[in-house]
């Protein structure tokens, strides 16, 4: 097995003396245990706690990052286990395992169904008729442990329904399943060996390591741990990662080439000159939603026939070939998000060329220089339609949050809005009214978290 991970947050010692089991004891499957522990602390640290900042009511220090990760890692042999008794398992019968005597038929059991239960976890294509899966199973497993874990290590009680929460679940059963895919050939084979040698290797370094570096440690401590916060655990380039997606969606005859390219082509342009993002590992699911419900509408206003449809189509393409060659999981968010915008960006888009189309510059230009009339430029929500009166709404400034009732609005674009869109405008007050002087975009209000 592989050491992928760049920080240790538990060392091998601190995983032994914790984990209830002499060295002779140690099996591949504790061993792996420990690299994921380890994994797991550099991807939530890196991919999800850094990025919220350390105001996020779910920040950990690297101490109790470290606490969780192991509790992660305890609940992750729960759930292989949760249907055995352990206490059958005497250290007698572990020894006969570990060092060659034959199994009896109850460890031999365990160590199938543990085997089992991972290639379950793992399968895409597995139907379970009227039961929970593996997947759903480890999700409740882990909730479940940060639940207990915040209440007790932090004193924060939440609900199980806590979006926060379940954000940081799904994020770690989804960093578990991947390490186990990668690592799933070494760990169902040799499930059941030995670790003596991995870990007296790790014990030796890192004493050799402590005795040689202490005095460097002590002068350059703040130093190093610097360093390493800015250091991605992953880094693939986004714009080779593309042309390597392109590349195999060209070997299918059925595909036009051409415009897979240039579909994913106008992700890539937004991830890098917008979000200023080049690792693929940095892609999370706030950026699928900007790139469609903002990105989108900016890129094909005036644009007589969008196609919306075979855009959203091959992003969801790119977004299961992610999964598939790198192990970024972002399908359950597109479809919630596709969902969401498959028709109001059309609608949004359709409106806006429809308000061009009487678009006087000559006139907004007389009125907004004029000083004499109250105007406002911002992002305004509509809050109600008037259709039992004149081409009307009421809108809320979502930047000063007051309201504005019975607005006048243009009665071309009146039946293509509903209430939630969202106007960059500007609106002036004339002869005590407000009426929509010029609007540059529309938005559906799944943009809202983005606009301004």
């Amino acid at each position: 097995m592989s050491e992928r991970f760049q920080k240790t947050f538990i060392s091998a010692r601190e995983f032994l003396e914790s984990w209830d089991k002499e060295i002779y004891e140690m099996t591949k499957l504790d061993y792996f245990i420990f690299l994921m522990v380890n994994q797991l602390g550099n991807q939530l640290e890196q991919r999800f706690f850094k990025r919220r900042g350390a105001d996020f009511r779910l920040h950990l220090s690297f101490e109790s990052l470290g606490t969780l990760c192991f509790t992660l890692g305890d609940s992750f042999e729960y759930f292989l286990d949760e249907d055995f008794d352990d206490k059958k398992h005497d250290i007698k019968s572990l020894e006969n395992h570990l060092f060659g005597h034959n199994l009896d038929e109850e460890d031999e059991r365990m160590l199938m169904d543990r085997a089992e239960r991972i290639r379950l976890l793992l399968s895409e294509d597995v139907y379970f008729a009227g039961l929970i899966s593996p997947v759903d199973l480890l999700h409740h497993t882990i909730l479940d442990t940060l639940l207990q874990f915040y209440y007790e290590e932090k004193g924060i009680e939440f609900d199980e329904d806590d979006l926060d929460l379940i954000e940081l679940a799904e994020f770690t059963v989804d960093v578990m399943i991947d390490f186990v895919r990668r690592e799933e050939s070494t760990l169902l084979l040799r499930l059941n060996e030995s670790a003596l040698d991995h870990f007296e290797e790790l014990l030796s370094v890192e004493e050799d390591y402590k005795e040689g570096n202490e005095w460097q440690q002590r002068d350059d401590d703040y130093e190093f741990e610097s360093e390493w916060e800015n250091t991605t655990p992953y880094y693939e380039d986004i714009h080779q990662v593309i042309q390597k997606f392109v590349d195999d969606q060209s070997k299918n005859p059925s595909e036009d080439m051409g415009c897979v390219a240039c579909d994913i082509e106008l992700f890539e342009e937004y991830l890098s000159e917008h979000i200023g993002l080049n690792n693929v590992y940095e892609i999370n699911h706030e950026h699928i939603l900007e790139f469609m419900s903002v990105w989108l509408v900016k890129n094909f206003a005036q644009e007589r026939e969008p196609h919306f449809s075979r855009i959203f189509q091959n992003l969801a393409r790119f977004i299961t070939w992610l999964a598939n060659e790198y192990h970024i999981d972002l399908k359950k968010n597109f479809v919630q998000y596709y969902e969401t915008v498959k028709t109001d960006v059309p609608r949004v888009v359709k409106a806006l060329n429809e308000y061009l189309k009487s678009y006087n510059l000559f006139e907004i230009l007389l009125i907004r220089d004029d000083d004499e009339h109250h105007q406002q430029s911002g992002f305004f929500e509509i809050t109600k339609l008037n259709r039992s009166q004149d081409t009307s709404c009421n809108l809320i400034n979502l930047q000063l949050t007051s309201n504005m009732e019975n607005v006048e609005l243009n009665a071309r674009i009146f039946n293509r809005l509903k209430k939630g869109d969202i106007l960059q405008a500007t609106i002036v007050e004339i002869d005590d009214r407000w009426s929509i002087l010029e609007i540059h975009y529309i938005f559906p209000n799944a943009a809202k978290p983005f606009v301004f």
